[in-house]
């Protein structure tokens, strides 16, 4: 689908969602107040009054282009730099990364020398979507706002637009967007972009570079979204099955029979474990299992040496299936082993009609030895990788967490997808 292993995204509605809840709670502490200024040798109080939860918009706004190099060359200027290639650098850095924080429904209030009234305003913050230093952040970086009154614009540019900054400085640092992780694997810092009503988080495996344009220009449509690359749920299931290249279970006894006892000892070891995709929620694995059996029988004054090639055919393998367990946890288990036999091949050349005396009730007890502790090895494997990325906002006091809830898995575009809802509370 794209040059990422994983991404995680939250649409413009989830945003909405907790913009009300943080207003509910925060209403008027945060957004209503006033400023007493001077303008033109005349004194004005100017109160403003946000009446309605801010709300965002995940895609930039119609000018942004000239918008942002305009914003960007005021600061240019103040830097002992070739300002047309600062603002270049930073504009391209941003590209694909900006949206709208929208303050639709403000009331400004005036009064100041013989004039007072009100005048319905709106505001219109465009923010960065930031990944820097591996910290993901949302950074509010200019304001732009329409009075119905122009008369208003200088107060409305002077006093309410810094106003909105502050405000939308304050929410926005409370969205702590936690880093991308799945189970123990290792991934590389984030790439954070704007796309599709959605604010994604990409981030390939660790020793590959950080994500970079082109991205796809749609996403799955839930409210949360995570996707994961075959590679990478590869890469999960060799970490977590590491243990099984090596494993050994081991045997010995004896056998009476009519010639004689029979001590044997026995060994068996998997390895080769290979690891490949089969399909967007299962992953398929297969192992050798090898090993010998050395016995000995003694018929009268001698001893008669037996040694078999022991191996399981036609070799160990299964499937791995991932599933949500506790509503927000990605668990892998083993779902299918397929079947096998142990087989004893003899080696050197003992008399045959020992061989044919011993070896068959020599590997039915082999069998009824290491056949369960092989099949346990494997149907018992199960590896949970952590819940799913939720999101702390802690704004002025008031501490909420977004969590993804009625999460499913299924496929999309030949990735894994986790997706579903958004529970803020």
């Amino acid at each position: 689908m794209g040059n990422f292993d994983m991404a995680v995204g939250i649409n413009g509605n989830t945003m909405d969602q907790g913009s009300t809840t943080l207003y509910q709670k925060l209403y008027p502490k945060l957004f209503k107040g006033s400023q007493t200024i001077t303008l033109e040798g005349i004194e004005f109080t100017v109160g403003w009054d946000v009446q309605s939860a801010p709300t965002f918009i995940l895609s930039p706004p119609a000018n942004a282009e000239a918008l942002l190099r305009s914003h960007l060359m005021g600061m240019a200027a103040h830097y002992p730099v070739d300002s047309k290639a600062m603002v270049d650098t930073y504009f391209t850095a941003m590209g694909g990364s900006i949206f709208q924080m929208s303050m639709a429904d403000v009331e400004m209030t005036v009064s100041g020398g013989s004039n007072s009234g009100t005048d319905k305003v709106s505001v219109t913050i465009v923010v960065e979507a930031n990944s820097a230093g591996g910290k993901m952040t949302l950074n509010p970086i200019k304001a732009t706002g329409k009075t119905t009154n122009p008369s208003d614009q200088s107060l409305l540019n002077k006093v309410i637009l810094p106003q909105a900054m502050n405000m939308a400085r304050t929410i926005l640092s409370g969205i702590n967007l936690p880093p991308l992780k799945f189970g123990s694997v290792q991934l590389t810092a984030p790439a954070l972009i704007v796309s599709n009503n959605h604010i994604v988080a990409l981030a390939n495996l660790a020793g590959k570079s950080v994500p970079s344009a082109p991205f796809p220009s749609s996403w799955p449509q839930q409210p949360f979204f995570a996707l994961l690359s075959p590679e990478a749920k590869i890469e999960m299931a060799k970490m977590s099955t590491s243990y099984i290249n090596g494993k050994q279970f081991g045997k010995s006894g004896k056998l009476g029979f009519k010639i004689g006892d029979l001590h044997y000892n026995a060994n068996i070891t998997m390895g080769n474990l290979t690891i490949s995709d089969a399909g967007a929620t299962s992953i398929h694995f297969s192992t050798t299992g090898t090993g010998n059996v050395g016995a000995g029988i003694k018929i009268g004054c001698s001893n008669i040496g037996l040694n078999y090639d022991l191996y399981a055919k036609p070799g160990i393998s299964g499937t791995i299936s991932l599933s949500i367990v506790n509503g927000v946890d990605i668990q892998a288990e083993t779902s299918n082993l397929d079947t096998f036999v142990l087989i004893m091949k003899p080696t050197g050349n003992p008399v045959e009609w020992i061989l044919s005396a011993v070896t068959d009730p020599l590997l039915q007890v082999i069998a009824a030895a290491f056949s369960p502790l092989i099949t346990k090895l494997f149907d018992g494997y199960k590896y949970n990788t952590g819940p799913l990325p939720s999101i702390p906002i802690n704004v002025e006091g008031v501490s909420l967490t977004a969590t993804p809830s009625g999460v499913s898995l299924s496929s999309y575009n030949g990735m894994m997808l986790a997706s579903g809802n958004v529970t803020i509370s």
